[in-house]
This record gives C-alpha cells, structure tokens and sequence, in this order.
C-alpha cells in the first residue's frame, strides 16, 4: 500500500459506492485521508484520543522514559551482580545489596582475602562489558529497535569508560592496585 502514488487513491475514492450514500461519506473521506498520509508517509497518531496520558504527556515519551529507566537500573545491577558473582567465585561471603544516593553496591565480607578485590571489581567491569555487547548487537535489529538499543549501549560503556579510570574509588583503581600489588609480590619471590 506504501508503494502506491496518491492520485491512485483520489480515483479510487470516485469509484467507490460508498461515496454515493451520503451516510458513509464522511468514512469514505476519513478513509481516503489516511490511505493518503500512509502512502505519503506522513501519518501522525498525535492528537488522537487516548494518545495522551492523564498527565498531559505523550505515551511515546512515557514508554522512552519507562524503557530508559530499566536500562539504567537493570545495567546497575548487573553491574554489582558481576562482582557478587565473581566475590562468591574467590571465596568471599556475600551479604547484599545496598542503595546509595548515586546508586547500588553489594555488600561483602572479604573472609581474610582483601588481595582478591581486584578480581572482584574486574567482574563488575566485564559484566558492563558483555551488556555493552548485547546492546551493541540489538542495534542490528531493524527500527524502532536500534534506537532502543543506542541508548542501553551508551549507557553501559560510559559507564564501563567511567568505570576503568584508575581512581581508587572507581573499579579501575581496585584492578590496577591489584595488579601492581601482584607484580610486586611476585617478583619478590
């Protein structure tokens, strides 16, 4: 129906025996209008009954903020699960999750092996990354999906970006401390 020119649809519209009876003209009209806005690809949903939420605001813009906000909170977590995971992996006991003003964080109890903290954060890191993948990959899809998935790519590898600055609180600090840390202690021996 797409491919088809706009005047094919004025002809039609001649031709149609709905036009005849006056009570269906206005839906052969209505009809005729949006066969045209599809053909020219201009159809807009906007203003249409129901397309706007109590609020005001358009559910387009609703369903984005919805899927925008699970990606972030989900990208978190799977972050801390990343090194939840890889803390239980070396030995250590997981106690939970805690909520902070900037975000999440699991709680450990190191169980006397603080020189795995570097593996541990490196869990973190690479649970950003195969999410950055995943997302990176769902851009493939065809659209609306790529711009979907743009935004949970770009979140996850700035966070990851973020995440490898060697800043002590950051888990790029915790991996290059451990790593200089081992290097150190195996040259000594």
């Amino acid at each position: 129906m797409l491919g088809r020119d706009v005047d094919s649809f004025d002809r039609e519209l001649k031709h149609d025996p709905a036009v005849d009876d006056e009570s269906h003209f206005v839906n052969a009209t209505a009809s005729l209008v949006f066969r045209r806005r599809v053909a020219a690809g201009t159809l807009r949903v906007t203003g249409t009954r129901g397309s706007r939420d109590a609020g005001g605001g358009n559910v387009l813009g609703g369903l984005i903020l919805a899927w925008a906000t699970s990606v972030v909170v989900c990208s978190a977590m799977l972050h801390e699960f990343g090194h939840a995971w890889v803390a239980r992996a070396v030995g250590w006991k997981v106690i939970g999750l805690r909520w902070h003003w900037y975000g999440v964080a699991f709680i450990a109890d190191p169980d006397g092996k603080p020189e795995k903290l570097w593996k541990v954060a490196l869990g973190g890191l690479m649970a950003t990354a195969l999410l950055a993948l995943l997302f990176l990959a769902g851009t493939a899809l065809p659209a609306p999906a790529p711009l979907l998935f743009e935004f949970g790519f770009g979140l996850n590898a700035a966070l990851l970006l973020t995440n490898l600055v060697p800043l002590r609180p950051l888990d790029g600090g915790h991996v290059v401390a451990g790593l200089r840390r081992d290097s150190s202690g195996s040259s000594l021996s």
